[in-house]
């Protein structure tokens, strides 16, 4: 299987992670999964692959975009980048799939390094530091519970994941209780595992001794790393040196998030890391690329990494539309799935980890991030031209918060920024220097609403005492519209208050079509006073 084929499947994989996280759209997520199995286990092409591309890009335009997650907005800009190479490459009637493949590498590994500077500089604000409305107090709570309360059968996932851990350290390095006597080995791993419970229970006991919220300076230390791996990461990556230490914490940093909930674009994250393996590992990738299922069958790597998620999308679903197998408690299934993405993950790059493990490991070479291994002129015109081209996308949609634009689905995920207004919480940014629209400006104060009554899809979230930019406003008067809903609201606009039985057929604010604004644009809730709390 040659390294085109395989970064197919590695990226049709991370869209199928995206439709089949919680089976919201059951329809379109099992008609993607036809559409991915049938291309990913048949002989794999360019048109093949342009056809999905189509396909997905079409679906999140026409039916998702633009309330979408930061994610699928950069799998919506990658798939761009796709498509406008595989057309490009067309014209090249001389062209196989490694020459298109090794066009697309230096677009696809800035696209990365861009987004890894957003999220990082989008969190560089005061509130993401703040003891008390920091995201990372969300994020290590859900850690504490996985730890402290989740069960998968009853077995606390603590000791799974001690389990795990420890397989794969024995796999990589030996046993390192091997000189001792099978009795007294499982003596040791019996008071590990209690001590792990132990450990659990104390961390969660503590957890709720201070009403879940962390010290201060854990948060400043969690928070400050996350920042330092995403800003100063990026940048390790535009240099072959660096690269291999930045990529080995990435994956971990993923494999992390992976257990409570961001399967999706950790495995996204795989695909475009993939770019960036050197030629000397993507050949010990190549000289062991099949997998043996139960002493009866080989398969490649990559379609067992594809096959492993495929079971779990399986339970998934059954657990989402039928019936609870997981349990009750959604993180508890977050957690399963972000164990067969591990799984998954450690089955694909096996033979990576065991010779950078090995006593006599290649050297990590790391690749140049705006090279092209072609040696075509044709192939460096075109890589030159699609860096560009995604380059500057990218930039336009990360900088949008600050330009005065759309506020959602910018990379800023969790980042409490908060641009709204004549200053921004953000330490290097916080005059406003960029901004060059009124959109986050021209609002509406919403002082009296039954939310819910207005409440409409996963998405809302409660309107009163909460400023709304009038693009968001409106799009939610169309919706409502659209849903037949009856609506009464005060709000306040432009210092005149309105009062309205009914908004949907207000003379002044009815709104039964979108405007080009509300097709493009996706706002937050605008938070009054105090620190920015956290926000999707």
């Amino acid at each position: 299987m040659n390294h085109f084929s395989v970064f197919t499947i590695l990226y049709l994989t991370a869209f199928l992670c995206e439709m089949a996280e919680n089976w919201k759209h059951p329809g379109f997520a099992a008609a993607f999964l036809v559409i991915i199995c049938a291309i990913a286990f048949t002989r794999i092409t360019r048109l093949k692959f342009f056809i999905f591309l189509i396909a997905s890009t079409a679906y999140i335009l026409l039916f998702r975009f633009p309330e979408v997650a930061n994610h699928v907005n950069f799998i919506l800009l990658v798939n761009l980048t796709l498509i406008v190479g595989i057309a490009y490459s067309w014209l090249r009637p001389t062209w196989q799939d490694a020459d298109f493949f090794e066009m697309i590498k230096p677009p696809l590994r800035l696209s990365m390094v861009l987004v890894y500077f957003f999220t990082g500089f989008h969190k560089f604000n005061q509130d993401f530091f703040h003891p008390q409305a920091s995201c990372i107090d969300e994020f290590l709570s859900q850690f504490v519970w996985l730890l402290d309360r989740s069960r998968v059968l009853f077995v606390p996932t603590i000791l799974i994941l001690l389990a795990a851990g420890s397989l794969l350290y024995a796999r990589l390095f030996g046993n390192p209780l091997r000189r001792f006597s099978g009795i007294v080995q499982s003596g040791i791993w019996v008071g590990i595992a209690i001590a792990a419970v132990f450990l659990g229970q104390l961390i969660g006991s503590t957890h709720d001794l201070i009403q879940a919220r962390f010290p201060a300076p854990l948060i400043l230390l969690v928070a400050g790393t996350v920042i330092l791996w995403e800003i100063i990461g990026s940048l390790m990556l535009l240099f072959p040196k660096t690269q291999a230490l930045m990529l080995a914490f990435s994956l971990a940093m993923h494999a992390s998030f992976a257990l409570i909930g961001f399967v999706d674009f950790s495995a996204l994250a795989v695909a475009l890391l993939f770019t960036f393996i050197p030629p000397a590992y993507l050949n010990v990738l190549d000289q062991r690329p099949s997998v043996r299922i139960g002493g009866v069958a080989t398969v490649s790597r990559a379609h067992a990494y594809l096959s492993i998620l495929l079971v779990g999308f399986f339970f998934g679903g059954i657990h989402h539309k039928i019936y609870p197998i997981y349990g009750p408690k959604i993180l508890t299934a977050l957690f399963i799935s972000g164990m067969f993405f591990l799984v998954a993950t450690i089955v694909f790059y096996w033979p990576i980890l065991v010779r950078l493990c090995a006593a006599n490991r290649l050297p990590w070479t790391g690749v140049p991030l705006l090279s092209s291994a072609s040696t075509t002129a044709q192939s460096g015109q075109g890589h030159r031209a699609l860096v560009l081209f995604s380059a500057s996308i990218i930039l336009l949609f990360g900088l949008s918060p600050y330009l005065g634009l759309r506020t959602a689905g910018t990379f800023s995920m969790f980042s409490n920024l908060k641009t709204e207004g004549e200053y921004s919480n953000h330490f290097l940014l916080g005059q406003n220097q960029l901004k060059l629209w009124g959109y986050q400006e021209d609002v509406v104060e919403v002082l009296e609403i039954d939310d819910e009554t207005a409440r409409l899809g996963h998405k809302y979230r409660p309107l009163k005492g909460y400023k709304l930019p009038v693009v968001e406003f409106r799009k939610l008067v169309h919706k409502w519209t659209e849903a037949n809903y009856t609506v009464p609201i005060r709000f306040v606009h432009n210092g005149v208050e309105y009062a309205s039985a009914d908004i949907v057929n207000d003379p002044t604010w009815k709104t039964p079509n979108r405007t080009w604004e509300t097709y493009l644009m996706d706002f937050r809730i605008i938070q009054p006073d105090g620190a920015n709390q956290c926000r999707w």
